[in-house]
């Protein structure tokens, strides 16, 4: 009996020694992942726009996944991101993106792979389809304002058209209706993407403020308008040197540039070429001239100014 006894202890105590062994053995590594989604169909998409649906990828395995990709074949069909890493138990979001570029169905497969293993699979597919024709111009400037210009004078500012819509546009006409304003070209075609520069000239014939609307059109459509200002002033009457140079000349520098040597301001001819060739006007500006006395008023070096602008006038 006592035999008995201790060969069952020994084949307990064997048993349990086996069963410790198998208790220890590590758990076998399983990489696992699952997809919210195994077939996305993407809404009817106009070519050459863009739609975007997502799906999550979770881990379902026990163990981190580092560095998997997804890849595929169709160039229409675009992931975000296309490699990831992913913990245990852990999911994250994934974009894809259906851009057609022609009228058809488009089917493509997505493979998520660790290294050379695939994990799982999305398939995909959407319909390319026309687009909606599209007739839209966008100008660079909505309102022009030429501000002051003189009777009779010319000033030139421009815009740009852009073809933003999605289809050629064969003719574009500008019409305005006031004739101190002119435009050209005031007819032009204009393909998607393209863009035209618009020259305005402002020649106004009176004394008052314009105001006037340049239109663009096809096919009798407005398609853009442009509001324009501008304001018609009077020439300032001609600086001379009898009415207005020579006074300050005789006033201020006669007394030393007269004709007994040097330089001479007391003639027309002789004034014209102290200012055209001597300097004259930055030595007034300076305070140089005339010496000794207080600098000339600011008024008078402003009326100096114009008769250099206005040409010398006599």
């Amino acid at each position: 009996m006592k035999k008995t006894i201790q060969y069952l202890s020994l084949f307990t105590l064997l048993l349990f020694i086996s069963c410790g062994s198998d208790a220890t053995e590590e758990i076998e590594s399983v990489t696992s992942i699952n997809t919210s989604l195994q077939t996305i169909s993407f809404s009817e998409t106009e070519i050459n726009t863009s739609s975007e649906l997502t799906f999550n990828v979770s881990n379902t395995g026990n163990t981190d996944i580092d560095n998997a990709s997804i890849v595929n074949s169709n160039s229409v069909f675009t992931i975000s991101p296309a490699t990831f890493s992913l913990s245990k138990n852990q999911s994250k979001t994934f974009t894809i993106t259906f851009t057609p570029t022609q009228v058809q169905n488009y089917t493509d497969t997505f493979s998520l792979k660790l290294g050379q293993t695939i994990l799982s699979s999305i398939n995909v597919n959407g319909d390319g389809i026309t687009a909606t024709p599209i007739t839209s111009i966008q100008s660079s400037k909505t309102s022009l304002n030429f501000n002051d210009v003189t009777i009779n004078n010319t000033i030139q500012l421009s815009l740009v058209i852009s073809n933003n819509g999605n289809q050629n546009i064969n003719a574009i006409t500008v019409n305005n209706t006031v004739s101190e304003f002119s435009v050209s070209p005031t007819s032009f075609p204009l393909n998607t993407e393209a863009t035209k520069t618009i020259n305005i000239s402002f020649t106004p014939t009176q004394v008052q403020n314009y105001n006037d609307v340049i239109t663009f059109k096809t096919k009798n459509t407005i398609l853009a308008s442009v509001s324009l200002s501008g304001n018609g002033t009077q020439q300032a009457p001609l600086t001379t040197y009898t009415k207005d140079i020579k006074p300050i000349m005789t006033a201020n520098c006669t007394s030393c540039h007269g004709s007994s040597g040097g330089v001479s301001l007391e003639t027309f001819t002789a004034t014209k070429n102290a200012f055209v060739s001597r300097g004259a006007l930055s030595q007034i500006e300076l305070g140089e001239m005339p010496r000794n006395v207080n600098k000339l008023p600011q008024t008078e070096i402003d009326l100096i100014k114009k008769w250099i602008a206005d040409g010398y006038p006599e």
